[in-house]
């Protein structure tokens, strides 16, 4: 790019290009540090190893000239699917000259080629030229709060959201279809994702090291639920050797309370195991790898990643450049997403990390209650409004729904006493089952997932009880947890703009389907979506085999079962030859987990009945697999009817210690922490993670499942395997042989 630069009166004009790759960005790590200490109030202070770290990780550009001159840097970090700017700066003689512009054009193309969704600034008020700068660069202001008590500025959250191109891979002619894409494969879980912690980290947070504040700041964004953290079952062992006084170490506690992610033993799994270590040594230490001059320390580091990867971790937290540096190759090759410290920092300016400071009581959970809108204040409807930063037109949407003046339907969503979100629904005239939603919630709230799983996936399960649904969804721009989550419960971009970031749409079909009922199901589709199974249902093999379809212009495409059941949920597929679990639950958390109400207002004493998605817990049982149909069995203890009462998707399985569960999945739990114990004499726990609950119409009484023949003798106080046909007379004894839930 050739640019104009006025030096001392003369007009000049030069090339520039930037710079991306460690080894290029390495040589001007100086140049960015000393003119980020020029712009010290607008961009803080860093060291200079925090350049060096991000020139490792491919998260830092530089801007040079054509003769290899020095002209702008844009540092930057994040968890995924969130980048964060940290730094951007220019030399004043190339403002206003494209070099800033490149930089963040730079990063939008790296972020969207990686799946990322959106770009997140915070900028001071004050800073009228930065501010300036963001929004020339499509970045909207998104949320306005108070900054630290020094300076009293005012910081404000600016956001770029990002056209993703696999978000929007829509199937056949959009003019035509009137929902997204079956076609959408998304990246996206919805759920927390799931972090390795290395040693080095919390060595850091306790030891009073030099990155200890930023090991703080990794311990907080865990405990606000960015990520779940782990740790290799390494780690406590190498601190319990190492420890003066196990029964009092506050390292050993604190391990406790993360994921354990377990070694393996099985003879197959050591195999891949040793594999995979002689992969990654040439990955990473790849000169002592070739010379076979690998340290303990390189092995240790080699069999952590290694078992991050056979366990489907997220990603690897870490200090170690050597991984740093091997970061995009362990993406592309492993899918594990290698972050350091530095990653976690919203902002390098102390002001900006006011409240950084980790304490013991951020570890107390806040209560979550859905409420009814009319209990909530105009005041506090219009404080919150003005915090979050509402256009003009889904704030006088939102605050119609909550009048009720135009017929419509509200709810909030409170954090203790303070109001995090609310979400208004109205059936429109243009079709039968069409209905508008407008929602929108606090994204700095550790619950804003949470909150926004369990109030579009209860709307979800309610507007579908007696037919299929479609849903078109409103949110504010920029908020991009809100997004997240909304599609990772099958809402896709708006059919007429696929690069649509505030509009989407969902069916929700809200049945359980047979072979039976399959040719209406296939039927259905065509009505809703112009999409055409195959005449006759396929047999089932696992959740990952595919399921085809022709779009409207009759092109063949595939999607997982998995998938599918998601972008149609609540929807449950018994394909032919699925099996199905009876798993029993006492009736006091059955009521909690499946739901007895009728009503969309939810259960306020426990946090976790805003799910969509909830933990079933059980004593360890091998039976039970992820993506199993579990049919809910409510014993007799505690006034229980003895009877099947539900079935659901049991999408994720994990073993957890009860100290893990307090800390990760008690959110989505409906037993109390103090009640654990009572599930069995194992220390630890099966957690069910289970989606598209959908209740019977009638329950089954335990002498009908015997005449079924279901019962294998043990009354089912265990899990107890039954064959496909099995499955299909309880659903028909429940009910459900064609109706919806």
């Amino acid at each position: 790019m050739l640019v104009g630069v006025k030096l001392k009166g003369l007009q000049l004009a030069i090339g520039f290009s930037i710079l991306s790759k460690a080894v290029d960005v390495y040589k001007f790590v100086t140049d960015c540090r000393e003119a980020a200490d020029t712009e010290r109030l607008a961009l803080g202070f860093l060291p200079e190893a925090a350049y060096q770290q991000a020139a490792e990780q491919g998260k830092l550009f530089v801007a040079v000239s054509s003769g290899g001159a020095y002209l702008g840097h844009l540092m930057f970090g994040g968890v995924f699917p969130y980048v964060r700017v940290m730094q951007t700066y220019c030399v004043a003689e190339c403002r206003h000259l494209g070099v800033g512009k490149s930089l963040i054009s730079t990063l939008v193309s790296w972020a969207e080629t990686r799946g990322y969704l959106s770009i997140t600034a915070r900028v001071a008020s004050d800073l009228v030229a930065a501010n300036k700068f963001y929004e020339n660069s499509g970045f909207e202001t998104v949320r306005s709060e108070r900054g630290g008590k020094v300076r009293n500025r005012t910081i404000l959250t600016k956001v770029l959201d990002l056209d993703t191109p696999n978000l929007f891979d829509l199937m056949g002619d959009q003019r035509q279809a009137s929902v997204p894409s079956l076609g959408l494969k998304s990246a996206f879980s919805g759920a927390t994702p799931l972090y390795a912690i290395d040693l080095n980290v919390l060595f850091d947070f306790s030891k009073g090291r030099p990155r200890e504040k930023e090991a703080q700041a990794v311990l907080k964004a865990a405990l606000n639920h960015e990520f779940q953290a782990a740790l290799t079952d390494e780690f406590p062992k190498e601190l319990l050797r190492t420890s003066y006084n196990p029964d009092d170490d506050t390292m050993l506690k604190l391990c406790a309370l993360f994921s354990e992610i377990p070694d393996v033993r099985d003879k197959d799994e050591l195999r891949k195991l040793k594999g995979l270590q002689n992969d990654l040594a040439r990955l990473v230490f790849p000169d002592r790898a070739r010379s076979a001059t690998l340290t303990k320390q390189d092995i240790s580091d080699l069999r952590h990643l290694s078992l991050c990867i056979i366990h489907a971790a997220n990603g690897f937290i870490t200090s170690e450049k050597a991984i740093l540096r091997a970061r995009d190759r362990l993406l592309e090759n492993y899918q594990l997403d290698v972050l350091s410290v530095s990653d976690f920092a919203e902002s390098p300016d102390d002001e900006f990390n006011r409240g950084l400071e980790f304490r013991s009581d951020e570890i107390t959970n806040v209560e979550i209650s859905i409420v009814d809108a009319k209990a909530v204040s105009k005041a506090e409807v219009e404080g919150f409004f003005d915090i979050v930063l509402l256009s003009e037109g889904l704030r006088s949407a939102l605050l119609k729904g909550w009048t009720g003046l135009t017929g419509a339907h509200c709810q909030a969503v409170k954090e203790g006493n303070k109001l995090v979100a609310m979400m208004t629904w109205k059936a429109e005239r243009r079709g039968p089952s069409a209905t508008s939603v407008k929602l929108v919630a606090s994204e700095t709230s550790g619950n804003t997932k949470a909150v926004v799983d369990g109030l579009l996936g209860k709307l979800c399960e309610n507007l579908s009880k007696h037919a299929p649904a479609i849903l078109e969804l409103e949110i504010p721009v920029g908020h991009a947890k809100t997004r997240e989550v909304a599609l990772s419960l099958g809402f896709r971009p708006d059919d007429e703009d696929k690069t649509s970031r505030t509009v989407f749409h969902k069916i929700s079909y809200g049945k359980v389907i047979t072979s039976n009922l399959w040719s209406q199901f296939r039927a259905d589709l065509i009505a809703l979506a112009k999409i055409k199974l195959p005449e006759q249902p396929p047999k089932y093999e696992s959740a990952s085999q595919v399921i085809e379809y022709r779009d409207a212009e009759d092109n063949l495409n595939q999607l997982s079962l998995a998938e599918f059941e998601t972008l149609l949920s609540p929807l449950i597929l018994l394909l032919p030859h699925r099996d199905g679990l009876i798993v029993p639950i006492r009736r006091y958390y059955a009521d909690d987990l499946l739901g007895t109400s009728d009503q969309l207002s939810l259960l306020g004493d426990h946090s976790a009945s805003i799910h969509s998605s909830r933990v079933y817990y059980s004593r360890p049982n091998k039976t039970i697999q992820p993506n199993s149909v579990i049919i809910f069995y409510e014993s007799s203890a505690g006034n229980g009817r003895s009877s099947a009462v539900a079935i659901a998707n049991a999408t994720q399985v994990r073993e957890l210690t009860s100290a893990q569960i307090a800390v990760e999945t008690n959110r989505f739990g409906v037993v109390r922490h103090s009640e654990l114990k009572n599930i069995g004499k194992s220390p630890r726990k099966l957690t069910l993670l289970c989606s598209s609950i959908v209740k019977f119409n009638d329950i089954v009484s335990y002498s009908k499942l015997c005449k079924l023949g279901c019962n294998n003798g043990a009354r089912f106080v265990t899990a107890t395997r039954i064959s496909h046909n099995e499955l299909l007379k309880v659903v028909a004894a429940g009910g459900l042989n064609g109706a919806n839930g």
